[in-house]
């Protein structure tokens, strides 16, 4: 394993939370007789576990947590079963895709998120100013926005392709700041969390012949996020997390917190 595979690894993991229902592989790689899984659940809690029939020694240990270079990665337990040998590792999930340099300077802490430098700053100019995935198309690398992506802001903002052309550079400003997925995980769920028990949340694979798989405990329910453009849930008046105002002209309602996105803050960029 090299650096390139542990951060394209770990891109994957970030980008897409497992919540149980997915297929492993994408969260997986195999190097020899050793199954090096690393996935990231909705609750942003990371999880790695390293599983092999006959565990490596701890210099060879050493070197694949070393390249992969998770921030405050701890061993939590260790086990046999069926032959096989699985150390279980928790992590905190880096803000940004830079692991060396999240490993090196540790997150700062902000009590108040705009203070915090929006994640698109910090990133190559080659890569998704939304979700950091690398851009290869002459449309993506204009506006810093990969194409799956562009689909999903021109329905939030309800309109078409014909968006793109010709936008200024401060209304792509403010739409990189607006929908990167890592600053409205970072807005919707404040740092610091605090920390779980060390195996509370985690089941190690089951063991067969074929390479191991994970299995979550099913998650709660995520927020339920609707259409910009669709009518609003119910007649229930909520609290606008952005503004503060109650309304029940929304877009967006997380029935845990019986909080809201309005409209009009979408109208004016601010959600």
């Amino acid at each position: 394993m090299d650096t390139l595979t542990s951060k394209k690894l770990l891109e994957y993991a970030l980008a897409n939370p497992f919540d149980g229902t997915q297929d492993i592989k994408p969260y997986q790689y195999q190097e020899d007789q050793l199954t090096i899984t690393l996935y990231v659940n909705p609750a942003d809690e990371g999880y790695l576990s390293l599983t092999a029939r006959q565990m490596p020694g701890q210099t060879e240990l050493g070197r694949i947590l070393s390249v992969l270079s998770l921030p405050n990665c701890r061993l939590v337990g260790q086990e046999e079963r069926k032959g096989y040998v699985i150390n279980r590792y928790r992590f905190d999930p880096p803000d940004g895709l830079d692991v060396v340099t999240a490993v090196a300077a540790p997150i700062p802490s902000s009590s108040n998120d705009e203070q915090e430098q929006p994640s698109w700053r910090t990133i190559e100019d080659n890569r998704c100013h939304i979700c950091h995935r690398e851009l290869t198309d002459p449309l993506s690398l204009k506006v810093k926005i990969g194409s799956v992506c562009r689909q999903r802001i021109e329905k939030a903002e309800e309109e078409n392709s014909d968006m793109w052309n010709n936008m200024t550079q401060e209304r792509l400003e403010a739409i990189w700041t607006t929908y990167n997925i890592y600053d409205q995980r970072r807005r919707e769920q404040p740092r610091p969390k605090p920390a779980a028990p060390p195996s509370a949340r985690f089941i190690s694979p089951p063991i067969t012949d074929s390479p191991p798989s994970f299995r979550l405990t099913k998650p709660p329910p995520k927020p339920e996020a609707l259409s910009p453009s669709g009518p609003g849930i119910g007649s229930s008046e909520a609290l606008c997390m952005i503004c503060g105002q109650l309304t029940t002209d929304y877009w967006f309602y997380d029935g845990k917190t019986q909080k809201c996105k309005c409209r009009s803050c979408l109208r004016q960029n601010k959600a």
